[in-house]
């Protein structure tokens, strides 16, 4: 049995808006549908976390946006508590993996890097 670190509510996006709880625990991160039928949670393990990207806004502060990468998905979720639940997850994998997600505003401050 995994220790549960942290409970939000949140929604993933896959191909449309699902909303439902995340859930963080020792071992990793599970989605659970708020609508039961659309099928059964999402688990992800901290092993298998390649990159975890987060969405900064113009202020530079954390938004609700973030996605996490595997070798096999590319899982964006969205949550208030967003910053609490990547402080939780950068302990388990570690803040090496985390980037910034590329804004439009990018494109236009840095038109040549890529």
């Amino acid at each position: 049995m995994s220790n549960l670190l942290k409970e939000a509510k949140g929604q993933i996006y896959l191909g449309t808006v699902e909303n439902g709880i995340i859930h963080l625990t020792d071992e990793g991160l599970t989605f659970s549908y708020k609508n039961k039928r659309l099928g059964s949670d999402i688990s992800l393990l901290w092993a298998d976390v390649l990159q975890v990207e987060i969405k900064l806004s113009a202020t530079k502060k954390i938004g609700k946006q973030f996605s996490i990468t595997t070798e096999k998905s590319f899982l964006k979720f969205s949550s208030d508590e967003a910053p609490q639940l990547l402080k939780i997850i950068g302990q388990q994998v570690g803040t090496q993996k985390f980037t910034k997600a590329k804004s439009l505003l990018n494109v236009f401050t840095n038109p040549f890097k890529s």
